[in-house]
């Protein structure tokens, strides 16, 4: 049986973007299970929301395991940190790929802000080794 992430991605492949709602009827599960994997699949960048419609994230604004770590590597362990634009000028990514690269870490729990507001940094949580990301 085809697990539900995997079917979520095959419907929204097809329809191109739905509500959680209709993934839900689709799908034959409930509400609550469809956003909770819509969630997952967010946090691994597979899909995306807008205005309550979710759709295959495109793939050239995703990330690599090997580009995450280069991310990684850039993020010192001590403040003051750096900022998604240093990242991005110092790797050449795109700011909306090393603000998703930074999300996915954050949830995994690699990284932390350190301040608030447009002149955010981030540094690196001790303990973690850059090596191998899989969120």
């Amino acid at each position: 049986m085809e697990q539900p992430a995997a079917r979520i991605l095959n419907l929204l492949c097809l329809a191109g973007k739905l509500p959680a709602r209709k993934v839900a009827e689709h799908l034959g599960i409930t509400p609550a299970e469809a956003l909770r994997q819509l969630h997952g699949l967010e946090v691994r960048a597979a899909v995306s929301q807008m205005n309550g419609f979710w759709f295959i994230r495109p793939r050239e604004a995703r990330l690599t395991p090997a580009e995450m770590d280069r991310v990684l590597d850039v993020i010192p362990e001590k403040t003051p940190g750096v900022t998604v634009t240093e990242i991005a000028l110092t790797l050449g990514y795109s700011l909306t790929q090393v603000e998703r690269a930074i999300s996915r870490l954050t949830h995994a729990g690699r990284v932390m802000k350190s301040g608030y507001g447009p002149a955010t940094r981030w540094v690196k949580l001790r303990g973690w080794v850059s090596h191998g990301f899989i969120p």
